[in-house]
């Protein structure tokens, strides 16, 4: 299992688009991703929980991966959210 803080720099923080993004990317993974603001807990796999935790720009999100490709799946998300 590998965890990691990472800040949301996307303008529109993890909202509509962006949460659908990282849900699709998740997708392409074998390996469980959750994320959450405290505490990794949250299936990133689930666009309404993403959403439901209102991540805006400049906020820190805990990320854990577990599985064969968790540090592939880890550095792809941490793409997806730090990107400008």
């Amino acid at each position: 299992m590998i965890t990691e803080t990472m800040t949301v720099n996307r303008a529109e923080g993890l909202h509509a688009r962006p949460a659908g993004e990282l849900v699709q990317l998740c997708k392409k993974f074998q390996s469980e991703i959750k994320m959450g603001k405290t505490a990794a807990n949250i299936p990133a796999r689930s666009i309404l929980a993403i959403m439901a935790m209102g991540i805006g720009r400049g906020e820190k999100v805990v990320v854990s991966t577990e599985g064969a490709d968790e540090r592939q799946a880890m550095d792809a998300v941490k793409v997806l959210l730090e990107k400008e």
